[in-house]
């Protein structure tokens, strides 16, 4: 794992931990306009940079990030935000890290349970999915149909993120796709103390297709909170309105 720090440590810490084929560039968008408040900590997972090791669980990459939170010597963190596989690494942080944590944001968590052949089809789809990104070029993406289920209205707001993506795929292995998908597709929601999960924010656009994982939170964890972003774009509100997602996450902050 790599980390990258941004702005000056006597600020209120933020972890910033990035989404499946990416790296810590993809939270930048947003990032941009917390950096003078805050100090950022982004990490890149492992697999997600070139020579890195695989990926290999949420759990162990939740542990190499909290031991490295633990060496900076933080009193506490402001907030603890995760974006798609990266909310199911936070989410594991959150039983583990021992640094009081203000707030847990995640936003498009793939927290997915499937079992048997439904497992076997989403994870032969996210292979084909990634394939697909690897031998492409960003503009021959921008114009395949599953942009329009994947970014909604705005697919010009995600041009970096795809052009991340298919640079992250090119060294990505088969062992990090799969361990990946094993992350969000096969998710065991831990069990976390009462007074943390007080602390936890679940976010999803209502149409995108991790918006179906409400229930399953809501029944593991009783005492989060849950917001919405209109619309069916993929991590809409960040993606699409990084400015005003950047003051809305400064307002949580506040009112902790």
């Amino acid at each position: 794992m790599k980390i990258k720090l941004f702005g000056d440590k006597n600020n209120p810490a933020i972890v910033l931990i990035h989404g499946m084929f990416c790296n810590y560039n993809s939270v930048m968008h947003f990032a941009k306009y917390l950096q003078d408040d805050f100090f950022l900590i982004l990490p890149t997972l492992d697999g997600h940079y070139p020579d890195s090791k695989d990926y290999t669980t949420a759990s162990k990459q939740g542990r190499i990030l909290t031991v490295a939170l633990e060496k900076m010597e933080l009193d506490k963190i402001a907030m603890i935000h995760g974006t798609s596989i990266g909310a199911v690494v936070a989410l594991e942080m959150a039983k583990v890290c021992h640094i009081p944590v203000d707030n847990y944001f995640f936003d498009a968590g793939s927290f997915y349970r499937f079992t048997g052949a439904v497992k076997k089809f989403t994870y032969n789809r996210l292979l084909k999915f990634s394939n697909n990104l690897k031998n492409s070029t960003v503009d021959e993406v921008m114009h395949e149909k599953f942009v329009n289920w994947f970014c909604g209205d705005n697919p010009e707001n995600y041009a970096d993120i795809i052009r991340i993506a298919t640079n992250t795929l090119s060294f990505m292995t088969e062992n990090t796709i799969k361990n990946a998908a094993e992350s969000c597709y096969n998710c065991h929601l831990p069990s976390i103390e009462d007074e943390i999960t007080e602390k936890f924010l679940f976010h999803f656009s209502y149409r995108e297709p991790a918006h179906k994982c409400k229930k399953r939170l809501e029944s593991k964890y009783p005492l989060a909170r849950f917001s919405g972003y209109q619309g069916k774009s993929y991590c809409g509100f960040q993606m699409n309105e990084p400015e005003e997602y950047a003051e809305y996450l400064k307002n949580i902050i506040k009112s902790s």
